[in-house]
């Protein structure tokens, strides 16, 4: 492990007060190390069905707007809340933004970065506000043709809408965050961006490496490799002296059906199948299991495929294991691996039977949720999305939204962790607070 150092008590106070102010950070040193069992060929904060930005996009790039515990909006990179302006909305940002190649961010990068978001994981949450334009400001500006003011901080409080330079690529990503990312094959390295705009991470140094199944991951951790265990704290006992922590919800794993399954591939049938499984099926995976068992189903049709990207080791051995308990003799379900290239293209074309997949969410409200699993299902039922009743739990709500879809939730994606005896700040899953202490055990 790479050298640490301690805050002290007057230090880790002054950060509480700056973060909780959304001001600077006050970087140590420290490297963490993490073995996940999830591809890392890319990292898009705006693309809905990247696992790898769904748990390090945040790392990278911030949105315009966050929201505090309470759940009120303040600004994040913008210079102050959406501002009126005749039938328009104003949105500022602060002055002096860098991105982590210590480019200037101007107007135009703001534009871009909203325009990409619209075109891509965010167009169900910004598309109603209407097309951003540029705006002659003192500072980089853009205005919306809305004048809801809360609604539109609201939308723009969500990770799929994060500031992106125009020099952002998905397989080299440049952001505004705490951290600089570098790729490399099966590997993802994020380092202190000195141009953060919310001030430098308290970690030099985060290293991330893909691992082949669930095993090799937790095999790491209990043998101190690394840091982090993905979803527990050993592969064949608990590492001592560490914990585990659930740091919450980062969207859903999907399972979409189209024509190749014949009848299968109806709306609503996939949501019956996945009822039938016994969440214990499915306990090691770590999701939060969509539903409870009504009565045992199998799949009925003729013998498929069911497609996932094979750079997921964790979607590939949740498929397997899918594929098994949904298959009966005659009926079998087979898992096919692809790359992500053809994985995307083949959902676009419906051109596949059963397919698995991530989808991110939108935000955390339940309008937002529904939201994400309509566009990710199909992006014109999201453009007048069914009013939701008031205080709809969860599982009403998947339950609602997926009766009606040719997609079914296998479960909740959680970032559930387990944590060395040093590593500290990491149970919200904010990278750029995480520390580590030299003097744990």
């Amino acid at each position: 492990m790479g050298h640490s150092l301690k805050l002290s008590r007057r230090g880790l106070l002054l950060a509480s007060a700056a973060l909780s102010a959304g001001m600077a950070r006050t970087p140590t040193n420290g490297r963490l190390r993490l073995a996940v069992p999830w591809g890392l060929g890319q990292l898009d904060p705006h693309d809905p069905n990247d696992a790898a930005a769904a748990f390090f996009g945040g790392a990278i790039a911030d949105p315009l707007f966050a929201k505090d515990v309470h759940g009120r909006v303040y600004p994040a990179l913008a210079a102050e809340l959406p501002q009126r302006e005749g039938d328009h909305c104003v949105i500022r940002l602060r002055p002096g933004l860098r991105s982590s190649k210590g480019r200037a961010i101007d107007t135009a990068d703001l534009l871009w970065s909203m325009q990409r978001a619209t075109n891509s994981g965010a167009r169900a949450l910004i598309g109603p506000f209407g097309a951003a334009s540029a705006k002659r400001d003192s500072v980089p500006s853009i205005r919306f043709p809305t004048s809801d003011l809360d609604a539109l901080a609201d939308a723009l409080c969500s990770p799929l809408t994060a500031l992106l330079p125009r020099a952002f690529g998905p397989h080299a990503p440049v952001g505004t965050g705490a951290f600089e990312a570098r790729l490399s094959p099966g590997r993802l390295v994020l380092e202190r961006n000195p141009w953060a705009a919310r001030g430098a991470p308290f970690l030099e140094r985060i290293e991330i490496q893909s691992t082949t199944d669930l095993g090799e991951a937790l095999r790491s951790f209990e043998a101190a490799e690394v840091d982090v265990g993905w979803l527990g704290r050993g592969l064949h006992a608990p590492r001592r002296d560490t914990r585990l922590t659930d740091a919450g919800a980062v969207g859903w794993i999907v399972l979409h059906t189209a024509a190749g399954a014949g009848a299968w591939g109806a709306p609503g049938v996939a949501a019956q199948l996945l009822s039938s499984i016994p969440q214990a099926q499915l306990e090691r995976f770590g999701l939060g299991v969509a539903s409870r068992p009504t009565r045992r189903s199998s799949y009925g049709g003729p013998p498929c495929e069911m497609l996932v990207d094979g750079s997921a080791s964790y979607l590939v051995e949740l498929g397997k294991t899918l594929c098994g308990l949904l298959s009966s003799p005659g009926h079998e379900l087979t898992l096919k691996t692809v790359n992500r290239e053809t994985l995307i293209k083949r959902k676009r074309t419906k051109d596949f039977a059963f397919l698995l997949d991530v989808t991110r969410s939108l935000g955390n409200a339940p309008a937002q949720r529904q939201l994400s699993l309509l566009q990710e299902a199909n992006p014109a039922l999201a453009r007048r999305p069914p009013k939701l009743p008031p205080n709809v739990s969860e599982a009403q709500l998947l339950e609602r939204v997926t009766a009606t879809l040719n997609l079914a939730v296998v479960g909740t994606l959680r970032v559930v962790v387990a944590l060395a005896p040093n590593a500290r700040g990491l149970e919200h899953w904010q990278l750029g607070d995480a520390w580590l202490a030299r003097d744990a055990k």
